[in-house]
């Protein structure tokens, strides 16, 4: 069985959000990968910091530096800027969330993200990470 020392090491060389694996990865490397390329993540246009594509309505409601500008749409549940009109394409369903990115439901834990936004054959049509691109 392998000792704790090389499950710590292949811990180490993987991204805790998407799950790629990759001996290049340390500290630095994964910094990099989170700020570049992980397609669980995004920067946030309003005050770039890196956030998670399935908790991005609760950062710009919650953390964001431009929180105050955004308020919570009733029907779909995403942040919506308080200043704009804002039109819901779709409402979520039981145990699903919105995409911020492109409005689809998706069902709610990591699977259902990861499935979403890096799935073979379904994956968020607006994620500009997608690998697929």
């Amino acid at each position: 069985p392998p000792d704790m020392e090389t499950i710590e090491d292949n811990l180490d060389k993987t991204c805790m959000f998407c799950n790629e694996q990759n001996d290049k990865f340390n500290a630095e490397t994964l910094d990099v990968h989170f700020w570049r390329s992980c397609p669980m993540l995004s920067r946030c246009r309003h005050c770039s910091q890196v956030v998670e594509i399935a908790g991005t309505t609760t950062h710009l409601l919650t953390e964001c530096t431009a929180q105050s500008k955004f308020e919570q749409c009733d029907s779909c549940q995403l942040a919506k800027p308080i200043e704009a009109p804002h039109a819901c394409s779709a409402v979520p369903g039981e145990g699903e969330t919105l995409c911020p990115l492109c409005t689809e439901s998706v069902k709610d834990g990591e699977e259902g993200w990861r499935e979403h936004l890096m799935g073979e054959d379904t994956s968020c049509p607006k994620n500009p990470r997608n690998r697929k691109k």
